[in-house]
């Protein structure tokens, strides 16, 4: 899933990785009472899930707090590539000298950890590695030998930082880094929303979970009334569940109808799912990508327009479950992109399920 940057800061802290200090606001009062706090000059940095910010002026430095105030009301409500600015943090203003850009992601080509870093920080990475990708470092982690410090080192070095000092600094980031790459699970399930021609039907779909460490914590940011299961849009619900978790919000679960929830269950394990222990209200599950799929009692019936489009899983090889498909017939739709391949099947219950590859270019895009 994806994380907020005050939500990435969150568990770079956790895994001793410097960061600056910050608070979270949701009001320009707020953000005036978090400037307070931090004192100085702080920059009032919209959250969303995209990039852009800075262009879009979703970043600016305040003075002090009715600064932060002024420019948290500019800010708030902000139209981002489609995601209105919700969510503020205020951080304390850093006075930078040098800029890098450190990464780690996993190279589903190579089956390897990618390291990728560069000097050339505070441009988009896409425009470094297209124009100059000899200013980009690139290392490959064997996951059977696993992260050593020499690894570090290495990338260091090949991105030209010569100064000692940075050098030293650099590299036991990239250790922290890797280990919280690894410590909080970085790759997971995640719930995408888009637009569709409607109306759509209820079909399958009963309620997608989000997996929160502290219940209570959760249920307060909510609204008055709200409780633990939040009615969206169309017929869209989402529950909340306690559950141990590193970040805010995680997904836990995505809850289908079914006519007979164990043996739908015993069928998605023939499409590649993964066995799991019932739910702790008894209902069958299979696990995917760090989450699971949990099947009710109900009839999922065949709308033309159902609520939930498909399930995806992300596999090193499609060719893998095109031919798995097309020897049991259930093949839908294969479709070739520019960073990943994937084919889309008919599952149980004429659910669709989408397993999707990615291209060894996709940890660049």
């Amino acid at each position: 899933m994806d994380l907020y940057e005050y939500q990435g800061k969150q568990v770079f802290a956790r895994f001793g990785i410097p960061v600056s200090e910050g608070r979270l606001a949701t009001t320009p009062e707020e953000a005036r009472a978090a400037a307070e706090e931090i004192g100085g000059q702080v920059v009032v940095k919209a959250q969303v899930l995209t990039g852009g910010r800075g262009k879009a002026g979703g970043i600016k430095l305040a003075e002090g707090p009715a600064d932060a105030e002024a420019k948290a009301r500019d800010i708030l409500g902000l139209d981002i590539r489609g995601h209105v600015v919700r969510k503020l943090w205020i951080e304390q203003a850093s006075d930078i000298a040098k800029e890098y850009y450190l990464s780690i992601t996993f190279d589903r080509g190579a089956k390897q950890t990618l390291y990728m870093l560069t000097k050339e920080g505070g441009v988009e990475i896409e425009e470094v590695a297209a124009t100059r990708p000899d200013a980009l470092a690139r290392l490959h982690v064997d996951p059977l030998e696993g992260f050593q410090p020499w690894q570090a080192r290495r990338l260091v070095y090949a991105a030209g930082i010569d100064d000692p000092g940075e050098q030293k600094q650099v590299a036991a980031i990239v250790a922290k880094l890797h280990a919280a790459f690894v410590g909080s699970d970085a790759l997971r399930g995640k719930l995408t929303l888009f637009a569709a021609e409607g109306p759509r039907a209820q079909g399958a779909f009963r309620h997608v979970a989000l997996r929160v460490s502290d219940l209570e914590q959760a249920r307060a940011a909510l609204p008055d009334g709200t409780g633990d299961d939040v009615e969206l849009n169309e017929g869209v619900r989402v529950r909340l569940v306690e559950a141990p978790t590193d970040v805010e919000y995680d997904l836990d679960h995505v809850a289908l109808y079914s006519s007979d929830p164990a043996q739908t269950a015993e069928e998605y394990e023939r499409y590649g799912f993964d066995p799991a222990a019932p739910s702790a209200e008894g209902h069958p599950r299979v696990g995917v990508g760090g989450a699971f799929v949990e099947f009710h009692p109900g009839e999922p019936g065949d709308p033309e327009k159902p609520l939930l489009n498909h399930l995806a899983v992300l596999v090193d090889s499609v060719d893998d479950h095109i031919a798995e498909a097309e020897d049991m017939g259930v093949v839908d739709n294969v479709v070739d992109a520019a960073n990943t391949r994937a084919v889309f099947v008919w599952g149980p219950e004429r659910v669709r399920i989408e397993y999707v590859e990615h291209k060894p270019e996709f940890a660049l895009r």
